[in-house]
């Protein structure tokens, strides 16, 4: 066939069949043409709910005005034109998309968007002698195939006039909800209104109302509901009744029957396949889903008691959001190692957006080249061996400079404050080095922990993320701004000194900082240029990270150890013992490998009182199974490590706190056995370990070896508060107020 023959044959088979239609409409589809605009659902609904008002306004009326819908089509035509002419062209988002209110000329294809007796003689065998189902039965099989021969007849205009099925469906279908809606809501306000309106006796002769002829489907739901086809055609029947009676449909049942019936059955369909293919899980509150096991102060310990009713693999309707909770060893390794290529991508939640720089952090960055970038720099730099052992001496001075702090003080201290500022400190160093670390460290400190504490806030947006814009109004969107706009000033400060003294010959050592601006002019040796933002919300998942976690960890171990004195005596003897042999009696890295039972204490604290009980959120890239389960695209998945670390199955004894249950345990928490990932595993496996675990065995083990401890007050350690808060990490809700009593002092160092 040739070119010409092929275009031929391609124009006639778009060639419209109407005549009138194939006067104005080109044989060839225009697919630059906008179809589903704001100037054709705003001129449809409001012809349709104008049309419907009016025509039922009038039908009321002794002088009856039908409106017909060309008339409309007609009336629209220069109002579509003057909207085209003044409505902003400007661009706007919601909801992830672009549109635009005036996307250009207003086109043809915005102008036009906008089996009876068998059904009865079946129903009569069905349900005998029943004529009110009869009769609502016939009012639906009549109705059906009017509405149905008028979509089709719709559909085959709108082909013809280049329109998507998809779209000319939709419009139909919404048409039918107003156009029902409004003519129910008019009838039923006349006939509130007008008195007697339908009352013959009652109405003046001379009114202006009358009420509609409207009959109902009486004579075919007696001939087939109450006498029925078995007394009509049956046996022994001699006459057979052939007449079949014709009358008017209901308006108001024909304008709301059909768009609610599909309303219903499309629900019931869409309810079974979840039902059938999803996870089991609690029954859902309308709109709010299973929002409020959420309320719960604890909601990994909620979550938990939900997971021994409905299994290890549940659905939970949060909000607007389809969740998958795991609660099992089994169902991670699935989620975090089987399928991990599917599920290493994160959701796109408030805090990271405004706080990360837009996504551009490690904790939340969308999976793919930018971010396996990123943690390639960040494991080479803060947790190689090579990396570790250039920072040691940062963080034995750190320590030593927090036990000379705590043996000066006369009063009760608070430990974790303590702790957090040793830690910061530690990655303060390092990540900036040592020349202008006091510069603005106070401000810094609190602007992280500010920062910290609002990301752990409830954002209705993570739930709900067409309500997102509620944010603007309550104050939390603008908090988080103002505490980035601070962060970025100090972090900017800084990364501009360090750019300045670049320029310049120097000794010092070279920090994080330095060698992400090193990349950062490379450009070339990097998947992706790293932007100044960029190197901000790398910074901000280093402190973090490693200051908040490091300390809540210490916090719980010393809560444990001062509950059961034992505990506490064991360790300190060991550490003690380990430091006596040593020709300098000083606290170092390298003793470390040595102290087993303080190792099996933190160890038992990660699964006893986990940092992060449910692991950072993560999401499913597309459709997967998982023990028979569909966990369909863009699900969102929390792992429950708390109840995991519960386990009665992975676990002796789960709720008792027990360190020596690692004296023979070959478990790890680098990801590898999944009954114990406190941080993680997978592609997604926080990649600071190494750096994070060593500031907390040197932490714990300097202050269990120079200082003897004891409960500020009359408390007594059976006593002690174990309560805990959920945030961003699970902390102690009453901090510790510790008496520390120096026993080894730091006159050697």
């Amino acid at each position: 066939m040739s070119t010409g023959e092929k275009q031929t044959a391609t124009a006639t088979e778009y060639a419209a069949a109407v005549e009138e239609v194939a006067l104005v409409v080109s044989e060839t589809d225009d697919t630059s043409l906008p179809v589903m605009t704001f100037r054709a659902w705003t001129l449809g609904m409001g012809s349709c709910v104008l049309l419907v008002f009016l025509n039922t306004f009038f039908i009321y009326r002794t002088q009856p005005l039908a409106i017909s819908a060309i008339l409309m089509q007609i009336t629209v035509l220069p109002i579509g034109k003057f909207m085209a002419a003044t409505l902003p062209t400007k661009e706007y988002k919601l909801l992830g998309r672009s549109f635009s209110l005036n996307p250009g000329p207003f086109n043809m294809k915005e102008h036009r968007l906008g089996y009876d007796i068998i059904s009865q003689f079946i129903f009569g065998y069905v349900l005998p002698r029943k004529p009110i189902a009869n009769l609502l039965f016939k009012i639906y099989g009549r109705i059906s195939t009017v509405h149905a021969l008028s979509f089709l007849s719709d559909l085959k205009l709108g082909h013809y006039m280049k329109i998507p099925p998809r779209c000319m469906f939709v419009a139909q279908f919404l048409g039918n909800l107003v156009d029902g809606t409004v003519n129910l809501a008019v009838s039923w306000w006349m006939l509130k209104n007008i008195d007697n309106l339908c009352d013959i006796d009652g109405l003046h002769p001379e009114s202006p109302w009358t009420c509609p002829k409207f009959k109902v489907k009486f004579d075919g739901s007696v001939i087939w509901g109450l006498i029925g086809p078995q007394r009509l055609f049956g046996p022994g029947v001699t006459t057979h009744l052939v007449t079949i009676f014709s009358t008017q449909p209901n308006m108001l049942q024909e304008s709301l029957l059909i768009p609610l019936f599909f309303l219903f059955i499309f629900f019931l369909i869409k309810k079974h396949r979840q039902k059938n293919l999803l996870p089991p899980g609690p029954p859902k509150l309308p709109l709010i889903g299973n929002m409020n096991h959420l309320l719960h102060p604890a909601p990994h310990r909620a979550l938990n008691n939900l997971a021994v009713k409905y299994g290890p693999i549940m659905h939970l309707k949060l909000g607007s959001i389809s969740t998958i909770v795991v609660s099992s060893a089994e169902a991670a390794r699935q989620i975090m190692k089987t399928h991990d290529s599917i599920f290493c991508n994160r959701p796109k939640l408030v805090a990271p957006k405004i706080l990360g720089y837009n996504y551009s952090d490690i904790a939340f960055a969308p999976y793919g080249p930018y971010w396996r970038q990123l943690k390639k720099i960040c494991v080479l730099e803060l947790s190689t061996t090579k990396s570790m052992d250039a920072s040691r001496f940062i963080r034995e001075e750190e320590v030593r400079r927090v036990v000379e702090s705590i043996s000066k003080s006369c009063e009760p201290i608070n430990l974790v404050e303590r702790l957090f500022a040793l830690n910061h400190n530690v990655i303060s160093r390092i990540t900036f080095g040592d020349s202008d670390r006091f510069d603005d460290e106070l401000r810094f400190r609190l602007a992280i922990r500010e920062g910290t504490a609002l990301a752990a806030g409830f954002q209705i947006g993570d739930f709900f993320p067409s309500l997102g814009f509620v944010a603007k109004f309550t104050g939390m969107n603008r908090r988080m701004e103002e505490c980035r706009v601070e962060l970025s000033e100090i972090m900017d400060k800084k990364i501009q000194h360090h750019i300045d003294r670049g320029k310049l010959e120097t000794t010092e050592r070279e920090c994080l900082v330095d060698v992400l601006l090193r990349l950062q002019e490379a450009g070339g040796e990097l998947e992706e240029p790293l932007t100044t933002d960029n190197i901000k919300s790398i910074l901000m998942d280093v402190f973090t990270g490693a200051s908040e976690n490091s300390s809540n960890i210490v916090e719980w171990a010393m809560a444990e150890m001062l509950k059961t004195p034992n505990m506490m005596k064991k360790a300190q003897t060991e550490i003690r013992e380990v430091i006596r042999k040593k020709v300098n009696p000083t606290i170092e890295e390298t003793d470390l490998p040595e102290l087993n039972y303080m190792k099996m204490v933190i160890k038992e604290t990660l699964r006893f009182h986990p940092p992060v009980p449910l692991l950072l959120p993560r999401e499913s890239m597309e459709r997967c199974m998982i023990n028979g389960y569909e966990i369909p695209s863009q699900t969102r998945v929390l792992v429950n490590y708390w109840a995991i670390a519960r386990d009665p199955v992975s676990w002796k004894d789960p709720n008792i706190f027990n360190p020596e249950r690692f004296q023979d345990e070959t478990k790890d928490y680098r990801g590898h056995d999944f009954e114990y990932i406190p941080f993680g595993a997978g592609r997604r496996a926080c990649p600071g370990i190494s750096l994070g675990m060593t500031n907390t065995e040197l932490s714990l083990a300097s202050l269990l070896y120079h200082f003897d401890w004891k409960l500020a007050g009359d408390e007594k350690p059976q006593d002690l508060d174990m309560n805990e808060t959920f945030g961003m990490t699970c902390y102690k809700t009453c901090s510790l107020r510790l008496v520390p009593s120096l026993r080894f002092p730091i006159s050697n160092y």
